[in-house]
């Protein structure tokens, strides 16, 4: 039978209870402070003990990390289940494809020929409706901070509000669509993210949140998950 942590405190103050118990008896005089000082410290033990066994009983601690690993797996199977829409214009190159959020599919396609230093830009009616579902995520009340600060990139205030843009993308952007069937090469109606990001610093950015998921599972498990990400 599995003995719970408050369990083995209880029994361990108890022993050093009657430890001290036995030594104020034999070291003392019985008069009215020792049985005084004695009342004291039996009182506060008791109190202790009392404390623990209701934390055990109400399991606050076991309750509120089950919250925190169901929204966290929630949250892996939503961002492994994202498609992000590539459309690239540069001066030498037009591509148009997709790729799905998986760290061995990202490394692998960070090896093609597309120009990673290329500025992002999205159009925000293809991204408002993802972007508000990950920043109710973020401001989940059980999610793990560290994962909540690694999805900021992507949270509903993450793209600049107005669809202006400067002269510099006309030419030379890569647009962002995602859970679309594909990016389209045009740049009308489309906004930079609040802050003017790379494509290889997107990608980077959503590995990132991958590992700090599994950096966190990891460190409140006896075992590494081995998870597919």
């Amino acid at each position: 039978m599995k003995i719970s942590i408050s369990r083995i405190s209880i029994y361990i103050i108890l022993f050093l209870y009657v430890i001290v118990l036995i030594f104020l008896v034999s070291e003392s005089e019985l008069n009215t402070t020792t049985v005084k000082d004695i009342s004291i410290f039996t009182s506060s033990i008791f109190t202790l003990i009392i404390a623990l066994l209701l934390f055990d009983r109400f399991d606050y601690r076991k309750k509120i990390f089950d919250k925190k690993l169901q929204v966290v797996l929630e949250l892996i199977e939503f961002l492994k289940k994202t498609r992000l829409g590539i459309s690239q214009k540069t001066e030498v190159i037009r591509f148009v494809g997709g790729l799905l959020i998986d760290r061995k599919a990202i490394s692998n396609f960070k090896k093609s020929e597309l120009d990673f230093n290329s500025k992002i830009i999205f159009d925000i009616n293809e991204v408002s409706s993802y972007f508000q579902q990950i920043e109710m995520y973020r401001i989940n009340p059980f999610m793990p901070k560290s994962i909540a600060e690694s999805l900021k990139f992507i949270g509903e205030q993450a793209f600049y509000g107005k669809p202006e843009i400067e002269e510099k993308y006309i030419n030379n952007y890569t647009k962002i669509s995602i859970n679309n069937k594909h990016g389209i090469l045009k740049i009308e109606g489309c906004s930079r993210p609040e802050n003017e990001m790379s494509f290889n610093d997107f990608l980077d950015l959503y590995l990132n949140a991958l590992k700090e998921i599994e950096s966190w599972i990891n460190q409140h498990s006896n075992f590494k998950s081995e998870l597919n990400l």
